[in-house]
C-alpha cells in the first residue's frame, strides 16, 4: 500500500512538471440585485490583478476573454450599488468561469446580513443553522469523494452513521426527515439505491460538476421550506457556457463519465452529465451487503426570452441494480439474516420546467415537475419480503419574492401535487428478541392521493437595522391521513452587538407527513398524526475576519407523535430510515414523543484563493425518547460526542492538500442478558444505554492540477481510513456465544479521481 501511494504521489509530480504551459481561460456571467435579482446594467467587472475590465449589457451579462491560471479578485461596481469583490481560481475544475455576482443598493445598509457575505452568506428569511458553499469548495473537500452528500457530513451536528452509506442524519434526526431540492424541485431521494421514504443510499447520483452552490440548513429555516422536520439542501444547478463548447472525461469512485456544456443558440445554454459505476473494482474495501450496479443522468437547459425572463428544464435520472456478494468474514455470519439473498431494482426520474421572471415588483418562478419511482426489492432470509413500488407526482409550484418597502421584504409560495401511489408489499411476520410476534404484512394499494402546501414569509429591519426578524407560516395537507393537515408557524432574530459580534435565534413548529409505506402498512395506520418537533435554536457569531467565523449553537428538538410499532411497543420510528431495504413495515400508532438536544461549536477558515482552509466543529448531544412500553431510551443516532478536523492548504493554482479527522462516541446499542438460563435476550430495561466502540476514520488528500498539450487535466488521490482502524457501524448479539460480533466500515480505500477537459 505504501509503494502504491509513493508511486501515484510521484506521478503526479511528473505531470506537474511537464505541463508548465499555461492556458487562458474565459470568465462570463451575470450580476442582478441581491433583493430583486434584476439584472444590473452597465456594471463594471475588473480583474484587479491584471486590469482587464468590462461592462455589462442590458441583460446583466459580462464576458472576459484571455485570462491566465491562478488566483484573481474580481471586483464590480456600478451607480446606485455598493461595490462587491469575488475571489476565483482559475484551474481545470473551475466552475467559477462562470458566475453570478448579487450586489446590495447603496440605499441598503442592514449592517446584519451582509458584512460578510462574501465568504458566509446570510441566507434571506434565515436567522441560525445555515451554511452555503460553492462548487470549488466541495469538490476539493478531503473525504467527500465528488459526493455532494457526503460533503455536508462534515457539518455541524451531523453524524456518520455508516461510512459505504449516504445518510444525513443532522441533530439526531432519521433519514427519513431530510428534504433535498434541485432549483425548487423536491427529490424522493437523493442516492442511488435509496429506499422509499428516505434520504439514505451509496452514493449520490447527483454530479457535482453541475452544482452552483448548495444551502444547507441544520435547523431553523424558513416556512417555504417544509414536508421535513431535520434538514433543508438546497442545490442550485448552473448554467451552461454560452460562448464555447466544452466537454469533460472523469473517473472517480462515484463513477466513469462524461461532462458536457455549451452554447444553445444565441439566448440559450445545455449542460449534462452522464456516469457509470464500477464498484466492481473496490468491493473487497467497501465491505456493503449487495453488490451496486447503476447508472446516472443530470441535464439543465435554459433559455432567455430577454432580460427579465428564464425558461429552464432540468433533471436527474438513475438506473440502480442490487446483487448479493460473495459472503466475506467480515460481513455475513450464520447466525445472521445477512445470510440471505437481497435483491433490489430501481429507476428514478426527476423532471422540472421552470420559468422565472425578474422584474421591478420582484421575483417570480412557476415550476412544474414529474418524480417517477420504480423501486423492486427482496429479501430472502429467515425472514422474507418483497416489495414493488412505482411512484408517479405531478407537482405545480409558484414563489414570489419582493420587497414591500426598503425595510420589509416578502416570500410567499404554494405547491400542489397529484400522487399516483402503486404499492404491492408483502413481508412474513416474526417473532422479534423482544419476545413480540408481528403478524403477515400482504397488501396492493392503488390510488390517486394529493399533497398541497403554502407559506409566507416576512422579513424586516428594526431599530436602524440593529435587529433582523423573520417570521413565517406554513400549512400543509395530504390527503391519504386522517388528520390530513398541519400548521407551522417560524420566528427567528439576528441582533448585531457589535461589528463582529451577532446572537442568533429561532423557534418553529416543523411538520412531516408519515411516509406513504408507514401510511399503507396498515389500515389503521391512516390515523396516524403529522410527526411534529418544536425546535429552539440560540446561537452566537464572531467574526476573527471576512474568512474566519467562529459560531456556537444550542438547540432542542422537542418530538411528538412519532409513530411507535404496535407490535413490537419498544421500536419508535425515529431509529428507522439506514438500510437500503425498508424497515419500517409495522402497524403504529403516533404515541412517540421525547427530546434530542445538543450543541455544535464550529471554527470555519474559508479560502480566500490561496494559502490555508479548513474546519474545526464540535458537536454534543443528548437525547431520550418515550415508547409504547419502557422508561424511555435513547435514540438511535445519538452519537454523544463528536469532533472534526479538516484543514487543507491551497499551495497555488496548480496543488493543493487536506487532511480530515472525524471522531465519535460509538452507536448506541442494547445490552443482553441470560433469560431463565435458556437463551440471551436484550434487556428492556436497558435500551440503548450502552454503545459499540468509538469511531475514528483521518482521510489525506492531494490534488494537480496541469495541462499535457492541448489537454487541461486536474487529478486527485485520496486515502480513506489511511491507518486502517476497523470502525464498527453495527453489531448483533451471538446468543450461542453469548458475545458481541461486528459490522466493520471501510477499510483502508485508496481512491484516484481524474477529470480531463477537452
Amino acid at each position: 500500500m505504501i509503494k502504491y501511494i509513493f508511486h501515484t504521489l510521484l506521478f503526479l509530480i511528473f505531470l506537474s512538471y511537464i505541463s508548465y504551459s499555461q492556458k487562458n481561460w474565459i470568465v462570463q456571467g451575470y450580476v442582478l440585485d441581491s433583493i430583486s435579482k434584476n439584472p444590473i446594467t452597465n456594471a463594471s467587472v475588473v480583474i484587479g490583478n491584471l486590469g482587464i475590465e468590462k461592462e455589462t449589457d442590458s441583460s446583466g451579462y459580462f464576458i472576459i476573454y484571455s485570462v491566465p491560471g491562478g488566483e484573481y479578485t474580481i471586483k464590480i461596481s456600478a451607480e446606485g450599488y455598493k461595490e462587491k469583490s469575488h475571489k476565483i481560481v482559475m484551474n481545470e475544475t473551475s466552475a467559477d468561469t462562470n458566475i453570478t455576482i448579487y450586489m446590495f443598493s447603496s440605499s441598503y445598509t442592514t449592517q446584519t446580513i451582509e458584512v460578510y457575505d462574501e465568504y458566509f452568506k446570510k441566507e434571506k428569511f434565515s436567522s441560525t443553522s445555515v451554511s452555503s458553499f460553492s462548487y470549488q469548495e466541495m469538490y476539493r473537500s478531503v473525504g467527500a469523494v465528488e459526493d455532494i452528500i457526503r460533503y455536508f457530513r462534515n457539518t455541524a451536528g451531523v453524524s456518520v452513521e455508516n461510512d459505504q452509506y449516504n445518510g444525513l442524519i443532522v441533530r439526531g434526526g432519521a433519514p427519513t426527515e431530510n428534504l433535498i431540492m434541485i432549483d425548487g424541485m423536491e427529490l424522493p431521494n437523493p442516492n442511488h439505491f435509496g429506499p422509499p421514504g428516505s434520504s439514505y443510499g451509496i452514493l449520490s447520483y447527483i454530479n457535482l460538476n453541475m452544482v452552483n452552490k448548495a444551502v444547507f440548513y441544520t435547523g431553523g429555516f424558513p416556512a417555504n421550506y417544509g414536508g421535513k422536520i431535520s434538514s433543508i439542501l438546497d442545490i442550485k444547478f448552473r448554467e451552461g457556457l454560452s460562448k464555447k463548447h466544452s466537454a469533460n472525461v472523469n473517473f472517480s469512485i462515484v463513477g466513469f463519465g462524461g461532462f458536457f456544456e455549451g452554447p444553445l443558440t444565441k439566448k440559450g445554454s445545455y449542460i449534462f452529465s452522464i456516469r457509470r459505476s464500477y464498484f466492481e473494482l473496490v468491493k473487497e474495501q467497501l465491505n456493503m451487503e449487495a453488490f451496486p450496479n447503476y447508472w446516472d443522468l443530470n441535464y439543465k437547459l435554459n433559455y432567455r426570452f430577454n432580460n427579465n425572463s428564464i425558461l429552464s428544464l432540468f433533471g436527474v435520472a438513475a438506473w440502480d441494480k442490487a446483487r448479493p456478494f460473495v459472503k466475506q468474514s467480515n460481513i455475513f455470519n450464520p447466525e445472521h439474516n445477512f445470510e440471505g439473498h437481497k435483491n433490489a431494482d430501481i429507476n428514478l426520474s426527476n423532471i422540472g420546467l421552470k420559468y422565472t421572471l425578474n422584474n421591478k415588483s420582484g421575483l417570480f418562478s412557476l415550476l412544474f415537475s414529474n418524480n417517477y419511482s420504480v423501486y423492486k426489492a427482496n429479501y430472502e432470509g429467515d425472514t422474507y419480503f418483497k416489495i414493488d413500488v412505482k411512484d408517479i407526482a405531478y407537482n405545480l409550484k409558484t414563489e414570489y419574492t419582493g420587497d414591500l418597502d426598503s425595510t420589509l421584504f416578502v416570500k410567499v409560495s404554494s405547491e400542489v401535487s397529484a400522487c399516483d401511489l402503486n404499492y404491492d408489499v408483502y413481508a412474513n411476520g416474526n417473532y422479534s428478541l423482544y419476545g413480540y410476534i408481528s403478524p403477515d404484512i400482504d397488501y396492493i394499494f392503488k390510488d390517486v392521493k394529493y399533497k398541497y402546501n403554502g407559506s409566507v414569509n416576512l422579513s424586516t429591519d428594526l431599530f436602524n437595522k440593529v435587529l433582523q426578524l423573520n417570521a413565517g407560516i406554513r400549512f400543509d395537507y395530504f390527503s391519504l391521513m386522517n388528520y390530513s393537515y398541519a400548521y407551522s408557524p417560524r420566528v427567528g432574530v439576528i441582533l448585531k452587538l457589535s461589528s463582529k459580534l451577532f446572537l442568533n435565534a429561532s423557534w418553529g413548529i416543523y411538520t412531516q407527513a408519515p411516509e406513504v409505506l408507514w401510511l399503507i402498512s396498515d389500515i389503521d395506520n391512516r390515523n396516524l398524526k403529522y410527526i411534529k418537533s418544536d425546535g429552539y435554536v440560540l446561537g452566537a457569531e464572531y467574526f476573527f475576519s471576512k474568512t474566519i467565523r467562529l459560531n456556537a449553537e444550542c438547540y432542542y428538538k422537542w418530538y411528538r407523535d412519532y409513530p411507535i410499532s404496535v407490535y413490537n411497543p419498544y421500536y419508535i420510528f425515529i431509529n428507522s430510515g439506514v438500510s437500503i431495504y425498508p424497515n419500517f413495515l409495522d402497524k403504529a400508532v403516533s404515541a412517540g414523543k421525547g427530546y434530542y438536544k445538543g450543541i455544535d461549536i464550529t471554527l470555519e477558515k474559508r479560502s480566500n484563493g490561496v494559502g490555508l482552509y479548513g474546519q474545526l466543529v464540535f458537536s454534543i448531544s443528548n437525547s431520550r425518547f418515550k415508547t409504547l412500553y419502557g422508561n424511555g431510551q435513547r435514540g438511535e443516532f445519538d452519537f454523544g460526542k463528536q469532533f472534526l478536523a479538516m484543514l487543507g492548504y491551497r499551495l497555488n493554482a496548480n496543488w493543493a492538500f487536506g487532511v480530515r479527522a472525524k471522531y465519535s462516541e460509538g452507536k448506541p446499542c442494547t445490552p443482553y442478558v441470560f433469560d431463565n438460563n435458556i437463551y440471551w435476550v436484550p434487556d428492556r430495561t436497558k435500551i440503548n444505554t450502552e454503545r459499540l466502540p468509538y469511531y475514528l476514520r483521518i482521510d489525506a488528500r492531494i490534488d494537480s492540477y496541469f495541462k499535457i498539450g492541448p489537454v487541461q487535466t486536474s487529478l486527485y488521490f485520496e486515502v480513506e481510513n489511511i491507518f486502517d482502524k476497523k470502525n464498527v457501524y453495527d453489531g448483533y448479539f451471538s446468543r450461542s456465544y453469548g458475545d458481541w460480533s461486528y459490522y466493520y466500515q471501510w477499510s483502508i480505500l485508496p481512491i484516484m479521481g481524474l477529470n480531463i477537459k477537452l
